[in-house]
């Protein structure tokens, strides 16, 4: 038999498994062509997950990929824009979290960051207030009004954060690669632990106004150190889909 006669069976079959638990589900999956860029179906996560599953196994011309429990969490994660500003993180959860940063990777062990666990409440009341107010002094109001919408928090009301600080690298740009490291493990170790989380860029705009250096002192920047990115932490007023993928931009070089 011919390769690509083969090919065709394995693509037929991992494409005949998606979606089957339940038969009257609508088929939203298609695996027969691997540039195919119809999403699969996001109302129900479980159902969506098996979808990409096996658009991942067409591609891969595979069973069913593998999962386990850090990989449930990964698949299950999402950004969370609605926290409940009363409910706090525990303590004993905050340490376990911060523990997962600093253990991230980075390159030549550099570690170029630091992890600053904030639970001041007004500190990040008063961060949150210069973040609006130097969005506010922009010309392009995109940004602020979309924030202003959602009641002028940048921190979604997450009653606690994770700040991450870096320090420039060599090359240059290298330290944002071992922030991102970091701030991923930070996220899915809250993850795992039941507590919502978010990526949050914004924070960068409350160091770039006139009290950058006031929050550097607050939060204990150590000398050479800049506002990378925050993560901000507590629980979800409700639950949330994660993002559709995008399979195609998985490829596979034989």
């Amino acid at each position: 038999m011919k390769d690509t006669t083969k090919r065709d069976i394995l693509k037929t079959n991992e494409t005949q498994k998606c979606n089957t638990s339940n038969t009257n589900d609508i088929q939203k999956c298609d695996t027969s062509n691997t540039n195919e860029t119809q999403k699969c179906d996001t109302s129900n996560t479980n159902e969506t997950q098996k979808c990409e599953n096996s658009k991942i196994s067409g591609i891969f011309k595979c069973g069913a990929p593998k999962t386990n429990e850090t990989l449930e969490t990964i698949a299950k994660r999402y950004s969370c824009r609605a926290f409940y500003p009363d409910r706090s993180v525990a303590d004993c959860d905050l340490a376990a979290i911060a523990a997962a940063g600093l253990r991230a990777p980075s390159g030549m062990n550099r570690q170029n960051w630091q992890i600053i666990t904030v639970k001041n409440k007004e500190l990040i009341a008063e961060m949150e207030a210069e973040g609006m107010r130097v969005l506010s002094g922009f010309e392009d109001k995109s940004v602020y009004n979309r924030i202003a919408a959602r009641g002028g928090r940048l921190f979604y009301g997450a009653p606690c954060l994770i700040m991450l600080s870096v320090k420039e690298a060599f090359p240059n740009g290298a330290e944002m690669i071992d922030l991102g490291i970091a701030a991923q493990n930070i996220a899915l170790a809250a993850a795992s632990l039941g507590i919502a989380n978010c990526h949050c860029g914004l924070a960068a705009f409350c160091f770039a106004g006139s009290k950058r250096e006031e929050f550097k002192r607050k939060l204990k920047f150590q000398e050479g150190y800049e506002c990378g990115l925050a993560v901000l932490l507590g629980y979800a007023k409700e639950q949330s889909a994660p993002h559709a993928i995008d399979c195609n931009k998985a490829v596979v070089i034989e």
